[in-house]
């Protein structure tokens, strides 16, 4: 195959995947079907079919491309913070803002967390998902590593378990963010307001020397909002680019 129709065929690819995350964003998962994204795309069935085996293949392609976003936003924030305090706070203030400015991301990340769906997706997609969360995983265990020493009691204090620990409460309160319906209209200010006091309060759970100054708290909120258009994600615009 010519280097010409590769990149035609990643372009149409992408393409289908836009108008898929479109459907998607406008009336959620349970309105996405093959038959709509065959007009949305303006593909034929048969071309779907040649990129995408089946609905669940599209929607863990989906997954897959909104964590390599998400990745690469985490890697951004890491390699401007150094300090183990900054980064056990910064990278769960934005994990969970990515959330809150992307539902429809949320939503299908998190789709692809149930066995059923993988049926029927392709080996290789299966592959490139795990990929990607292997390293989305790593970059949490080196977040973990740091609250890890300064825990005061390292009996209950493992990497494994605090990793799963900053998991389960941005997952968790991203969940309760969504379940409060006015919650639509608020700013990313009004959602950090809502997620800071659960993730200090888990962070001193660790040890007293956990406790962090509201100042320093201050500080990465204030760094995260004035850089918003950085860290977030544009539907129309760099997906492409940060994707592929």
């Amino acid at each position: 195959m010519t280097k010409n129709r590769q990149t035609k065929l990643a372009q149409r690819e992408q393409a289908i995947l836009n108008a898929a995350r479109k459907i998607v964003v406008d009336g959620g998962l349970l309105a996405f079907r093959m038959p709509d994204l065959t007009k949305s795309a303006e593909v034929s069935v048969g071309t779907l079919y040649r990129h995408f085996q089946s609905r669940e293949d599209v929607i863990a392609s989906l997954a897959t491309n909104s964590l390599i976003v998400r990745h690469t936003k985490l890697v951004m924030v890491m390699d401007q913070f150094q300090g183990a305090l900054e980064r056990a706070l910064v990278i769960p203030m934005l994990d969970f803002i990515f959330n809150v400015a992307h539902p429809e991301a949320f939503l299908i990340e998190t789709t692809c967390t149930t066995s059923t769906i993988w049926k029927e997706v392709s080996i290789l997609q299966r592959q490139q998902y795990d990929a990607i969360c292997e390293k989305i995983t790593i970059l949490m265990q080196q977040v973990a590593a740091g609250i890890e020493g300064f825990a005061s009691d390292t009996h209950y204090a493992s990497n494994a378990d605090i990793t799963l620990g900053i998991w389960g409460l941005i997952t968790g309160m991203s969940f309760v963010w969504f379940s409060i319906l006015d919650n639509e209209f608020k700013t990313p200010r009004e959602a950090l307001n809502f997620f800071r006091p659960h993730l200090v309060n888990f962070l001193r759970g660790y040890g007293p020397q956990l406790d962090i100054p509201s100042d320093t708290i201050a500080q990465l909120e204030h760094h995260l909002l004035d850089n918003t258009e950085q860290w977030l994600w544009v539907l129309e615009g760099n997906q492409t680019d940060e994707t592929h």
